[in-house]
């Protein structure tokens, strides 16, 4: 499935505890935490197109990106100010980092023409949870969602659907969904029947909702956290997907693409179709002893493409066999023909 490099035609992708990876058009950009840079390169030749570091980025330890158009748009946990470049040249567009934007991010997001922030809160000043909507061509503030109505506690993810964001606390066991147009509360998911617990991550396929829970909540050697599905319109509970009929091991994270949903976890990434519920792949690592499955995969096209910071190691999979098909390193083993 891959070749060893021949020898001296190994590039050195610069990756250092990569967090997370976005694509845009033949390209993928991937976040590296211990370097306080960015790594770009081609997903269909997987050459090495740059390396973007420097203190003008404002880097610092950078955990999450997303794109919109023409740029991207970065942040380190818990960070004060989003960075954003050109994605065709890797050039500082701004910083934004006033403190009317309310920033302490934990996730990023695009819905439209404006960028959403989830803002854990805390801190020395006592920032209080929040989410920040910006407009993505201007970087101008739109508005600061907070207060207690939106019971924001501990804000980990976001994720859109219909008009409406899904905020997923991982501090408050919930999932509150606002309208985008207005930025008012429509409804906050948290009965016990949800079977929230440290939510971390949330995808949306159609009319199916997904939240990653990333601790069962129960007696010693309880079954690894289960993921919940929720009806999107109605906000109703449907299912609890376990590790013992779905095999994840503790899962870390979802995302969604057409009518499948992958849910990545310790023991691989599991493909399920968001309707039925059924197993369609079940992709595995090819170091899965340090496989982490916390890491946000990137979708684009055929590509699924994860981070796994334990051995500073992108692996991308073919979603539409489940194969993987190659490793990323510093020193990469290539595709096979």
């Amino acid at each position: 499935m891959y070749a060893a490099a021949p020898a001296g035609a190994a590039t050195n992708y610069g990756l250092n505890y990569p967090e997370d990876i976005a694509i845009s058009g033949g390209d993928a950009f991937v976040v590296n935490s211990g370097a306080s840079s960015i790594t770009e390169f081609n997903i269909n030749t997987y050459a090495l197109v740059r390396i973007l570091r420097g203190k003008a980025y404002h880097f610092g330890e950078p955990g999450m990106i997303v794109i919109s158009g023409a740029d991207a748009f970065v942040a380190a946990d818990s960070a004060p100010s989003i960075t954003e470049f050109n994605v065709a040249t890797g050039a500082l567009v701004r910083v934004l980092g006033a403190k009317s934007y309310g920033f302490l991010a934990t996730a990023l997001a695009v819905d439209g023409p404006d960028v959403f922030v989830t803002n854990f809160g805390g801190g020395l000043a006592g920032t209080p949870a929040s989410v920040t909507e910006f407009n993505a061509s201007s970087g101008a503030l739109v508005r600061v969602l907070k207060g207690a109505s939106y019971d924001f506690s501990g804000p980990r993810a976001i994720t859109f659907a219909g008009g409406d964001g899904f905020v997923v606390n991982f501090g408050g066991n919930s999932v509150t969904e606002f309208n985008v147009a207005t930025g008012t509360v429509v409804r906050v998911l948290s009965a016990k029947a949800y079977g929230f617990n440290w939510p971390d991550s949330v995808a949306i396929s159609g009319t199916h909702g997904f939240v990653v829970n990333t601790d069962a909540g129960g007696a010693p050697n309880a079954p690894p956290g289960p993921v919940t599905e929720f009806n999107v319109a109605t906000g109703a509970f449907v299912r609890m997907l376990t590790s013992k009929s779905y095999g994840f091991g503790v899962a870390g994270a979802v995302v969604s693409s057409g009518p499948d949903v992958f849910i990545s976890g310790v023991k691989g990434i599991v493909d399920v179709n968001a309707a039925s519920g059924a197993v369609v792949h079940t992709m595995h690592a090819k170091r899965l002893s340090t496989f982490k499955g916390g890491e946000l995969p990137a979708l684009g096209g055929h590509h699924l493409l994860v981070a796994d910071p334990g051995i500073n190691t992108v692996e991308e999979f073919n979603i539409t066999t489940g194969n993987l098909v190659l490793s990323i390193t510093s020193h990469p083993a290539l595709p096979s023909a």
